[in-house]
């Protein structure tokens, strides 16, 4: 995964004139970039927005806020919420991403509408997965939930947003 390209990309997903506010999606446990941390290098990448790492286990989120304090990305917050929702944000988002987690989700219809209760005006979900088969079904389930496809871009050929 290019995450220069995909900050890239995400930023152009941000409406102008309000805080860009991206939250990922179980950020501990996410596989797209390896050991690191997506949540951090959105950080960094994105140094004016407002990164949220949800995690749904408390180790996890300890875990990703300890990281973040040592990569000292300042622009992390890390949250804890109920299984398989965002319901305890204590903000909305512009940019909810789903990275590298489809197959281990036991209850997408929850996910979603706890997102949509969530989710800006105009924002978007992004999902994001290194096997196509996932990315499918993640948007079948999205599209099912009242989400529409906006785009498809080509960031890297293992990788299907």
């Amino acid at each position: 995964l290019d995450i220069s390209k995909l900050c890239t990309y995400l930023s152009t997903l941000s409406m102008p004139g309000e805080d860009n506010v991206v939250v990922e999606l179980c950020s501990a446990s996410g596989t797209m970039l390896g050991n690191r941390l997506l949540c951090t290098q959105l950080a960094h990448f994105m140094p004016t927005s407002f990164v949220y790492a949800v995690d749904w286990a408390w180790s996890l989120a300890d875990r990703v806020e300890n990281l973040a304090s040592q990569a000292n990305a300042r622009n992390v917050y890390s949250k804890l919420c109920d299984y398989e929702t965002v319901d305890q944000l204590p903000v909305s988002g512009n940019v909810y991403i789903i990275a590298g987690i489809w197959e281990s989700l036991e209850d997408p219809p929850q996910l979603f509408e706890s997102i949509k209760s969530k989710l800006c005006a105009g924002g978007k979900i992004v999902l994001i997965e290194r096997l196509l088969d996932c990315l499918e079904d993640a948007i079948h389930w999205a599209q099912k939930s009242g989400f529409e496809v906006f785009a498809e871009p080509k960031l890297n050929s293992g990788c299907h947003v």
